[in-house]
């Protein structure tokens, strides 16, 4: 293949382009016979192949192939045949309008084609020639990639005998080359026998129905014949792009009289047609005397996408806590598709009156189904936790649910013996309930899920114990009510003994050291606790005596008998005589202690002291005074 290039941008280049093809396109080697190369087109079937190459020094030119997507622009006739760029008018594809009556106008469609990948930009649409006698109308922006779109040219003649002649040129955008139609016609005398009139006045019939749902209704045109004569016709339709036989007119052929009209019923078969728009012609010609036949009727097809219905119900209420499932996301199509819903399956949704629920319908056919959408409501009830721990109850128990904004009441109530210690709702602790047999819990307007846990504790125990020679009332283990109160009294039982020590929760009491009777008071207790009483015997001197010779007698031994009197110092410490002093002493001598009640005692008195004398029936017996004697000497 040998051409010539466009040079730009190089002062006063020629170059001169050879090609061979190759699978793929064209090599090209491009000679330089003076200047600087600057930018070279190639240009095959209208489409630029090489672009952007820059001269190397080496009389080559580097090009790069990049695949993009293109557009391919075509003009479908009449006939439904495509024409080159530039073919010369033709009365079988439309373009020759033939001989036309003077004072008519004839009117042609046709189709701008895209089987391109790349959708289609018609920048302009010029014309040249004789321009008075013709005109265009109807030609669209642009064209989809792999669709059509219809356009009319108008021829009206003004002189008998005379040829006309215009060039139309359609600028696509994306390149940079115009695509030509030529058209011609000549005009005759407008007196003759016939002259056919096609109603509606466009010339044209549209129909618009959606996929699969039936066909679209019947139309009419009429053929009037507003000439002298009658003249007898046929109707003829062609298609573009080529498909099957869609459109029908219900009568093939006809004669009208003069001044007389015909009307046909159209009627448009969808029954297997996808979406999209198709485009048909119906020619009626004059078999006779039609002196301006053929005249052209134009039909638009429009099958729009059909939207499938979703059937979905709202689904019955569910509990918080209750995962979505097929329970719920159960909608239906009317056509077959993937279903994908929000939230999905599997999700735990929060308590409301009215949660909304989607469903998006994605068809299989989606060249002839839009995607759908739905969607519902579904009421998901707040839950209540409520459990409680031993030794009391709470009602009701377990997980509840209620309606959205409902309202219920929890009666939290102790074992006997027991009391509440601790309510939490909703992990707030409720003050008010504590130290409580039972308590009421009020919830209302429950809008969201929630718990409530009760905790009981044993009612507080004090638990009171005497040590000998003494007492406590009361005594024993002593349960008490919540905050409830009560006094421990503490008294010793030998005249000769004294409260030795009281422990309240292990704590010593000073106050009951040393004195014969003691009170506790216990107030507001809400705990277990405990008090404990110990006695020892009364003191006349300055030693304890513990009853088992572990103490000392005013720092003395206590089975020693310092000064000779034949009393121990531990008993001259008890009786507060002298230990050191032989005169001062008590001594005691039993006669037949076993046999007789007679008793003799021998002691001395300290001055200004008394001694009083107690005895007892046995070594375990109370206690009782039998006399006293008082030194009232120096």
């Amino acid at each position: 293949m040998d051409c010539t290039g466009t040079l730009t941008g190089a002062p006063a280049s020629t170059a001169t382009i050879i090609g061979m093809p190759l699978s793929n396109g064209y090599l090209a080697f491009i000679s330089v016979t003076t200047g600087s190369l600057g930018h070279v087109d190639l240009l095959i079937n209208r489409i630029p192949f090489f672009t952007g190459g820059s001269y190397d020094g080496y009389d080559t030119m580097a090009a790069t192939n990049n695949t993009v997507p293109q557009t391919a622009i075509a003009v479908v006739g009449i006939n439904g045949v495509a024409m080159a760029d530039g073919d010369p008018a033709s009365i079988a594809n439309g373009t020759d309008f033939g001989a036309t009556s003077i004072g008519y106008v004839a009117t042609n469609w046709f189709w701008v084609t895209n089987s391109g990948s790349a959708d289609l930009a018609i920048s302009s649409v010029t014309t040249n020639g004789d321009l008075a006698y013709f005109s265009i109308g109807g030609v669209p922006a642009g064209v989809a990639a792999g669709t059509a779109s219809n356009f009319w040219i108008a021829f009206a003649p003004t002189t008998v005998g005379v040829t006309y002649t215009a060039m139309v040129s359609i600028a696509n955008s994306s390149t940079t080359t115009l695509y030509r139609v030529n058209v011609s016609g000549s005009g005759k005398s407008a007196a003759g026998p016939g002259i056919i009139t096609l109603s509606p006045a466009s010339s044209s019939l549209v129909y618009t129905v959606v996929y699969n749902s039936g066909n679209p209704a019947d139309q009419t045109f009429s053929v009037q014949n507003s000439g002298a004569s009658a003249f007898e016709y046929t109707n003829t339709v062609t298609y573009a792009p080529v498909t099957s036989a869609w459109f029908s007119v219900n009568s093939q052929a006809g004669s009208i009289a003069a001044g007389a009209s015909q009307t046909h019923t159209c009627r448009v078969d969808i029954t297997g047609l996808s979406s999209g728009t198709y485009y048909a012609t119906n020619a009626v010609t004059s078999t006779n005397t039609g002196v301006n036949s053929p005249q052209y009727l134009a039909v638009t097809l429009t099958i729009n996408k059909a939207t499938p219905v979703i059937t979905w119900p709202n689904p019955a209420a569910i509990s918080y806590g209750t995962p979505l499932s097929g329970a719920q996301l159960n909608a239906t199509s009317t056509v077959p598709g993937t279903l994908t819903y929000v939230p999905t399956s599997g999700v735990v949704l929060d308590p409301a009156a009215a949660y909304p629920l989607q469903v998006v319908l994605s068809p299989y056919d989606s060249g002839n189904y839009n995607t759908a959408t739905g969607q519902v409501t579904i009421t998901v009830y707040p839950t209540i936790i409520a459990t409680a721990a031993p030794h009391g109850s709470i009602a009701p128990n377990g997980t509840m649910s209620l309606s959205y904004g409902g309202t219920t009441n929890f009666v939290l109530t102790a074992d006997s013996g027991y009391w509440i210690s601790s309510v939490v709702t909703n992990g707030v602790a409720v003050s008010a309930a504590v130290g409580r047999q039972s308590y009421t819990s009020q919830w209302q307007n429950v809008t969201a899920a929630g718990s409530i846990a009760v905790a009981f504790s044993a009612n507080p125990t004090i638990t009171a114990t005497a040590g000998a020679h003494g007492s406590i009332t009361p005594s024993g283990p002593v349960t008490l009510p919540y905050g409830g109160a009560t006094n421990f009294v503490v008294t010793v039982s030998d005249p000769l003994y004294r409260i030795s020590a009281v422990l309240t929760n292990g704590v010593d009491v000073p106050a009951a050291a040393d004195i014969q009777v003691y009170t506790s008071q216990w107030q507001n207790v809400i705990a277990s606790g405990t008090i404990d009483a110990t006695f020892v015997i009364r003191r006349f001197g300055g030693g304890n005596y513990d009853g088992y010779d572990q103490t000392t007698a005013n720092n003395r031994a206590v089975n020693d008998d310092n000064d000779n009197d034949g009393v121990l110092n531990e008993i001259e410490d008890i009786c507060g005589t002298d230990p050191d002093n032989p005169l001062s002493m008590m001594k005691i001598t039993g006669i037949n202690p076993t046999n007789s009640a007679d008793v003799a005692l021998q002691f001395n008195i300290g001055a200004n002291r008394t001694v009083t004398i107690l005895a007892s029936d046995s070594p375990t017996g109370a206690t009782h005074v039998v006399g006293s004697i008082t030194n009232y000497g120096a």
